[in-house]
């Protein structure tokens, strides 16, 4: 009894020097009664609690270099010294000739259904956040730039495997249309073109099926003209067919369906003669 009464006079004495707010929170809009003149408990005031400029610039400059005391070297030093030679963790450490306790077991048919089972519905179908989207041309052609400069940085390229690099390079034999219509923009002038069509082809009217896209001005014909401009500024022929537009001009692209296309004089050798 006589500490309820310390608390009770602790609580009476409090009540008589701080206000008691009656009024609804600021973050959660809950109604509270207490001293706490916005918010209605420390949760609700820790959560908004924005850093200042001074203070965000303080402890970005105590991170930087030696006032960062986990980056000093003496500290780091000291601290390998200090733990050098001792087993900090005997229980769990590598020990030599141990057999781990999974060795020779398999996992059984119900604990693979059950780990199958806990992963469904995780970023699949319209729980993923991409579901039913879809990156415009413009968002692909940034992504492709960032990549191709973020493969130039040296330190990059040393650690890709690719071009020479790769065990499986021989010499560059991959042709150059090839590499073209596999491109970020081939894929974009295609798109385009079929998004304008309607997915119908320009000739018969079906819509649907498979599709060509075909180049009203033959693609070797342009191809030649870019080649010519090349090797007179000796440029890059990949590159430069990138940024080639008469080579990605929607209005120089139509929408065939396959037996339409093979009946034009842009069909394969058809457009050689």
């Amino acid at each position: 009894m006589s500490s309820e009464k310390n608390w009770n006079h602790y609580y009476s004495a409090l009540n008589n020097i701080m206000e008691i707010y009656k009024r609804n929170c600021d973050k959660c809009s809950k109604y509270y009664e207490g001293y706490g003149k916005f918010y209605c408990g420390k949760s609700c005031a820790l959560s908004i609690r924005i850093i200042n400029k001074n203070t965000r610039q303080k402890l970005s400059i105590s991170k930087i270099g030696n006032k960062n005391p986990m980056k000093r070297k003496e500290l780091s030093d000291k601290v390998s010294k200090k733990l050098k030679g001792k087993h900090n963790s005997p229980l769990t450490e590598f020990k030599k000739g141990n057999v781990p306790w999974c060795a020779g077991k398999k996992l059984s048919k119900d604990h693979i259904q059950r780990l199958s089972e806990s992963h469904i519905g995780l970023h699949i179908g319209n729980k993923h956040p991409m579901y039913g989207k879809k990156h415009t041309f413009e968002i692909l052609k940034k992504i492709s730039e960032n990549t191709k400069i973020a493969l130039s940085l040296p330190q990059v390229k040393l650690k890709i495997l690719r071009g020479e690099r790769h065990p499986n390079w021989r010499g560059g034999i991959t042709p150059l249309r090839h590499k073209i219509w596999s491109s970020v923009m081939a894929q974009g002038w295609r798109k385009q073109c079929l998004e304008r069509d309607n997915y119908t082809c320009v000739s018969c009217n079906e819509r649907g099926g498979k599709l060509n896209i075909d180049h009203i001005i033959p693609f070797h014909h342009l191809l030649d003209t870019l080649k010519t401009w090349v090797d007179e500024f000796k440029l890059d022929l990949f590159d430069s067919a990138m940024q080639f537009e008469p080579l990605w001009d929607i209005n120089n692209g139509r929408t065939l369906c396959l037996d339409c296309h093979r009946q034009t004089d842009t069909w394969g050798q058809n457009a050689r003669k």
